[in-house]
């Protein structure tokens, strides 16, 4: 069975439109398809009393230092969240404490990291500066980072002796709310190393920071790290803590206050989404029936004006030619190319004050061939670029310029 041209078209589209789509959330992809099972921190290496009714040895030496760093814009933290700075200094007294405001980040982004510092001063919401210079920090010192809405139940001295952990996030990725690393983890020195990559205006403020600098991206960059560094990964391996371990039960490291400060209203709306899931599916489903009932129409129209389609084609044809005329002009500094609609052909003539042979003409194309026109005058030597479809042989081309050179010569100014 034959698919008719204008079929064709709209499945090539469609076809493209996919990969591009593909292309563009690869990363969110990846992230969708979650495999953390085997980085999970088991029971007996959070809880060393479990450990030691099991036999399993814990090394006594940890690996991360005893850092805690956490951020907000100064040194006047709000009430709200005053109760669970303290209490995570209080549990921790024999661990150094960081509290990075904007002036202190700035100060350390400048003096080591200066090739970061314009990205760093031109970010458009502050959260997107809170969230690098956690990354930053725990690269350079090590430690532990902790969001100021988390409050410490217990010390977090079991997860010191992994390289790195993080926390898994519900319901898939993992979460920068609460980080630990060892001094210049590769995993760390990958997410600075992604900033600026990822460093894009998405127009809705929730989007722009998950993915520039908030959770998106960490979970993003930890799923790259993971698939195209499996050369370092034994002994870097990024350890995930589970939700229950982080906020659920009466032996969990943490829990969460009110508080979310990098939530604009857009996150607000987005949240209360979930109120409405059957809503969004419908509108889901409205959505995919208006672009397919918008393509058949398209399909309709196409079929029923024959010449759009013939003219669309011979559109592309034309651009296609004036781009290949550019191209070469731009490249040999020639000084005639033209190309003919009715013999769709390119001709570059190289005039008398050029020296040149066919080595030195560029390949544009492999669709492009070559043919030199016989003659003894080199200086008016012309190199003509015929493509696979020209519908005139080059001979007749050179028949109609002899006559033309033959009667230049009959003409009585000619003559001696």
């Amino acid at each position: 069975m034959r698919i008719r041209k204008e079929l064709q078209l709209i499945i090539y589209l469609n076809i493209l439109t996919l990969a591009a789509l593909t292309y563009c959330t690869f990363g969110i992809l990846l992230v969708v398809f979650d495999d953390s099972s085997a980085e999970t921190l088991q029971n007996h290496e959070l809880n060393p009393s479990i450990s030691e009714s099991i036999g399993v040895n814990i090394d006594s030496k940890p690996k991360i230092p005893k850092i805690i760093h956490q951020v907000y814009r100064t040194e006047n933290i709000p009430e709200q969240w005053k109760e669970n700075q303290q209490k995570c200094i209080y549990l921790h007294p024999d661990y150094e404490y960081k509290l990075w405001t904007d002036e202190k980040a700035y100060e350390f982004i400048k003096e080591n990291y200066s090739w970061f510092l314009k990205t760093f001063e031109h970010y458009k919401f502050p959260m997107q500066r809170f969230n690098a210079i956690k990354y930053f920090a725990l690269y350079h010192y090590g430690g532990v980072y902790i969001d100021l809405d988390d409050s410490c139940h217990r010390k977090v001295d079991p997860l010191l002796n992994t390289v790195a952990f993080v926390r898994k996030a519900t319901p898939m990725g993992i979460s920068n709310d609460i980080m630990g690393a060892r001094v210049k983890h590769p995993f760390f020195l990958k997410l600075i190393n992604s900033l600026q990559r990822y460093n894009k205006d998405w127009y809705i403020p929730y989007l722009t920071i998950l993915g520039s600098t908030g959770p998106l991206f960490v979970s993003i960059v930890w799923k790259r790290y993971k698939i195209w560094r499996g050369d370092i990964m034994e002994n870097n391996v990024v350890r995930i803590l589970r939700p229950k371990d982080y906020l659920v039960h009466k032996d969990a490291y943490f829990s969460i206050t009110k508080g979310a400060t990098w939530h604009e209203d857009d996150a607000v709306f987005k949240k209360s989404l979930g109120n409405h899931i059957l809503s969004c599916i419908t509108v889901g489903f409205v959505i995919a029936f208006a672009i397919l009932y918008g393509q058949y129409v398209i399909y309709c129209w196409i079929c029923s004006n024959d010449d759009i389609f013939s003219n669309f084609y011979m559109g592309i044809w034309r651009t296609t030619c004036n781009i290949l005329c550019w191209g070469y002009k731009k490249l040999t500094n020639n000084r005639f190319c033209r190309w003919t609609l009715g013999n769709p052909m390119v001709i570059i003539n190289y005039g008398s004050n050029n020296d040149i042979n066919m080595t030195d003409v560029p390949v544009m194309s492999p669709i492009l061939s070559t043919k030199t026109l016989p003659t003894t005058d080199r200086g008016s030597s012309k190199f003509t670029f015929t493509l696979s479809c020209a519908t005139r042989s080059i001979s007749n081309l050179e028949k109609s310029e002899r006559n033309d050179n033959s009667n230049t010569n009959a003409s009585p100014g000619s003559q001696y």
